[in-house]
């Protein structure tokens, strides 16, 4: 049996040519890790900012049980307290009813708007699953499909809701992943 023997050259350019692929491998898987950390921090910031809207909500909410003041009352200084927050780019919190009905949220029209058929691109009842959740879990993520503000094709979006049972209430915002489709998204698992 005859092995072929690679002279000096080749073998210095298979040594050069495997480290170079191992760099590559390395650098590739490393460069996943850092988005997937990067995306995962971006939940756990919007679920901790959903976490202080929600205890702003239950700040008034405890004034109305104390008998400071009316519940009524209580309910529209939580929510003109809840409409000046803003993170971000001009990201926002809003709240809607287990009907789901909107009862605060920065497009005024909506408020008071009946949410059930309420769809994003693909056909998914956003504000169903958003009852849903809270129902089942009291809080958690829902992703979705929705188009950047100013453009019109959908990417995959997260929300963080979770429910205020005192008050019927779910609280909500979200986050674009920047992934083209739900299906790409990791943190939609």
């Amino acid at each position: 049996m005859n092995i072929p023997v690679l002279k000096i050259r080749g073998r210095a350019f298979l040594i050069v040519a495997t480290a170079v692929l191992g760099l590559m491998a390395i650098s590739a898987a490393g460069l996943n890790t850092l988005y997937d950390n990067l995306l995962q921090d971006r939940r756990d910031k919007t679920q901790q900012l959903v976490t202080v809207a929600h205890r702003l909500i239950a700040h008034y909410e405890a004034l109305a049980r104390a008998g400071t003041v009316s519940t009524p009352d209580a309910q529209k200084a939580a929510l003109a307290a809840l409409d000046t927050l803003r993170y971000g780019s001009g990201d926002y919190f809003w709240v809607n009813d287990m009907a789901p009905t909107m009862v605060t949220h920065p497009n005024r029209t909506l408020i008071g708007k009946g949410l059930a058929d309420f769809k994003d691109p693909s056909g998914k009842r956003l504000f169903m699953d958003f009852v849903a959740v809270v129902r089942a879990d009291g809080a958690g993520f829902v992703p979705y499909m929705w188009p950047k503000p100013g453009q019109t094709e959908p990417v995959s979006k997260i929300s963080y809701v979770k429910g205020f049972e005192p008050w019927g209430w779910v609280v909500g915002s979200g986050i674009y992943t920047l992934f083209t489709s739900e299906s790409e998204n990791p943190l939609a698992k």
